[in-house]
Order: C-alpha cells, then structure tokens, then sequence
C-alpha cells in the first residue's frame, strides 16, 4: 500500500510514545510517515479546502535542537523510516502553512487551543478533537498515550453513512495490515441485525476479506467497549451529515475517546470512503 500518515512531532517522552505509534502504523499498512517539526505555538494545517489554525502547549517546543535527532533514534529502535514535512509559506505573515496530500492525520489528544483568530476556524485538538475531524477530509489517528502494537481492527457501527465509511476504512486497513476486522453493533442504537448484514454486504470491500460482525441486540455501546480487546485499533465515524449534526460530535465518539486506551481512528464528516487503485509495479494506494 502507498500513500502518507502526517504526524506532529512533540519532543517529550509522550510525545516519543505516539511518534513510535505513528511509525508502528505506517509499517503495518506501508504508509509513508510525514513529520512536521514546529517551530512556533501555533500553524495553518490545510485540508482540502479547509484550513484549520493549530495551537500547540508548550511541550512541543522543548529542546527543539534535539528533536530531529531524538525522532531518527526513535525510528532506528522502531526499524523504521520517516521523512520531513516541510511549512510552505506563511499565513496572515506570521502563520507555517502546512500543506499536502496525507492518507491519515497522526494527531495526539494533548494539543491546546486558545482564544482563536477571527480570519481562521480554530481546530480544537486535545480530549475531544471535535473541530479538526469535522474539518479534515482524511480520518484522524488518535495513537495511544503509551505505545500499544495492535493485531485487530474493531469498527464501531450505529448503522449510518458515517458508520459505513468507517467499517470501508476499517476493511481496508485490516486487509493491508493482514489482520482481521470485525464490525461490532448495537440493536439499542435502532439498528436490526438483518440491517446490519444487508449494509455490509454492500460495502466496497477488499476481495475475499472476510469481515466479522458481534450484533448485540440488548446491549448500549457503553456496554460493549468496556469488552473491546486491548489490541485492536478501534475504527469509528464521527458527525453526521445534516447541518444539526455536522455540530455534534456523536455519543459513540465522546464514549470512544472518554473511555478507550486504544488506538482511536476517527472518520469526520468531509472524510470519503477510502478507494483503492493498483499501482504499476502491483502495490496498492489507499487514497
């Protein structure tokens, strides 16, 4: 598989850990790993046609001398590789314009946000990160505090269009890390089981992957999460697309990032389903 995770380098031990998530990911699917060093509090992150002002705290800026040197040491005990993603210009003058063509953002839930500027939606990144999934048109990995390797997919599923994209984008991840995936439902969130299975069978999913389902007809996703396995990366959609639900965030998304140590993968509003092409020399692109 080809394609590119964007990751925010933080120079501080936890900032380590989710830089090695990071690395781990782009190894187990064969993405590409972009690091953007700041050099300042705050940048422009370009998505589509969005751009969202990013603030960062303080810790992303320690010891800046060190941090390239720290994440080729992080990455050469990870055998992996990662390249440099540069700023393109400037913003309102004084603002790093980050601007590419990413499969997945790689973002931790620690980073701040202040007072924003007028001319610029702020993306509010920490607990929730509810204005930067609403905004990107690519999903969001929220990697684990500590470094947690993961050997399955698990996709939360209400039944909506949302849902669909995330078990796509869970289907194809599963199928380019060679580990299996299973949709996991709720028949207290409206959804029947006979539903569930006609929407997944419509689903472009990978040939011959064989996608699980765990329909609980009596059971809240609150129940059923505090049963995931620790392991899994954990796929699910957040925002809907009517003009009242583009401004909330989800029940199943707040208990996801509430309650859940795993690897979180988000799927936003503007996030498309994932397409896959063959490239030339036969590898796949997952854009």
């Amino acid at each position: 598989m080809t394609g590119s995770i964007l990751h925010v380098f933080r120079n501080s031990p936890l900032g380590g850990e989710t830089f090695r998530q990071a690395l781990y990911f782009g190894k187990r699917v064969g993405l590409e790993v972009c690091v953007y060093f700041p050099s300042g509090r705050s940048f422009v992150l370009c998505s589509g046609d969005e751009a969202m002002h990013v603030y960062l705290d303080e810790s992303y800026l320690y010891d800046p001398a060190s941090a390239r040197e720290r994440a080729d040491r992080i990455a050469r005990e990870m055998d992996a590789e990662w390249t440099e993603q540069p700023a393109h210009g400037k913003t309102a003058s004084t603002l790093p314009d980050l601007r590419g063509h990413w499969t997945i953002f790689s973002l931790p839930r620690s980073m701040n946000a202040p007072q924003p500027h007028p001319w610029i939606p702020s993306a509010v990144l920490g607990p929730k990160v509810r204005a930067v999934v609403r905004l990107a048109d690519i999903p969001v990995l929220l990697p684990a505090a500590c470094f947690l390797p993961w050997d399955r997919v698990e996709v939360l599923y209400g039944g909506s269009a949302q849902a669909d994209k995330a078990a796509a984008w869970g289907g194809h991840l599963a199928a380019a890390a060679g580990v299996p995936v299973r949709v996991v439902a709720s028949g207290r969130s409206g959804l029947a089981q006979r539903d569930l299975e006609e929407k997944l069978a419509d689903l472009d999913l990978p040939e011959g992957l064989e996608i699980g389902r765990e329909y609980h007809p009596n059971l809240t996703f609150r129940e059923i999460v505090q049963d995931l396995p620790r392991t899994a990366l954990v796929v699910f959609g957040a925002y809907g697309h009517s003009a009242f639900h583009k401004r909330r965030f989800g029940s199943k998304a707040e208990l996801a990032l509430r309650s859940l140590p795993q690897n979180l993968l988000m799927i936003g509003p503007h996030c498309p389903g994932p397409h896959i092409s063959i490239e030339p020399d036969g590898s796949l692109h997952l854009a």
